[in-house]
């Protein structure tokens, strides 16, 4: 009940909606926007309980990691839940347990005028929310572009968008391991993504762009990339395999990825 309550008074100043919304088709802004919201209303719910037991998170704030995992691991004990792909399990509970320790570190810096500034000035990305110095820093992601989509007729664009932090630490935590995304992810800077369909909607074509720190992390997501391909294919035949280049088919149809400093790129699907 404290939980909604909260969201029913940031409502009444701040117009969640809308608030939401404001982030248009940048998809890591309108994750970091949902943090702001669910981390809020969590912060006040957490508050609130802990209260209870004559403690606070004012005094203790490595008290706001505890019932966010405690959330995250009470979620996988549901069936469904546990059984989801680890996408939809992380991008579901990211607004909570990492929206929580988010809020605490603003409040940190900046006190009770913290929960005003987020709706006022809100993280661009899900890396600020994973990284809250960088939201003071206001180190703004990268926008790398797609190269031009050299494909057939018949072919339109159904969909665009950004992928951040989150996706590209989920992507190698689940086919690379734990340990290296944690190491990786962080240094990401930028990321863009468009889908193209053919007019009979039998065929996809993915266009993916992604910048990294340094030419050494492109590099080795590079090299992820193509571990990557061979676990979620079945099939994958590389007609050229350079350095900075492989190409060649994949399940859905023809793909090539390409590394050119800090940049990465992928187009797979193609007929």
């Amino acid at each position: 009940l404290v939980h909604e309550l909260a969201h029913a008074l940031a409502d009444q100043h701040f117009n969640l909606q809308k608030f939401v919304e404001k982030s248009g088709e940048d998809d890591d802004a309108a994750t970091a926007r949902g943090a702001v919201v669910e981390g809020q209303a969590s912060w006040v719910m957490t508050e609130y309980m802990l209260k209870q037991a004559g403690r606070s998170l004012k005094e203790s704030p490595e008290l706001a990691r505890g019932p966010a995992d405690a959330v995250a691991e009470a979620a996988k004990a549901f069936p469904v839940f546990g059984a989801a792909p680890l996408y939809l399990q992380e991008t579901l509970l990211f607004p909570y347990t990492r929206g929580l320790p988010f809020q605490q570190a603003v409040l940190d810096k900046l006190g009770r005028d913290g929960f005003a500034e987020v709706f006022r000035r809100p993280p661009v990305s899900s890396q600020q929310i994973v990284h809250p110095e960088l939201y003071f820093q206001k180190v703004v992601p990268s926008k790398p572009s797609l190269r031009a989509a050299a494909l057939p007729k018949g072919y339109k664009k159904i969909l665009e968008g950004t992928l951040g932090e989150l996706d590209h630490q989920i992507l190698l935590r689940q086919f690379i391991g734990a340990e290296e995304a944690n190491k990786l992810a962080p240094r990401w800077r930028g990321s863009r993504y468009a889908l193209w369909e053919s007019a009979p909607k039998d065929r996809t074509v993915l266009y993916y762009v992604v910048e990294w720190e340094r030419e050494a992390d492109a590099a080795s997501y590079f090299a992820h990339y193509r571990t990557i391909g061979g676990k979620k294919w079945k099939r994958l035949e590389a007609s050229k395999d350079q350095p900075e280049e492989v190409a060649g088919v994949g399940d859905d149809g023809r793909f090539q990825w390409t590394l050119k400093g800090k940049v990465f790129t992928s187009v797979e699907g193609l007929p």
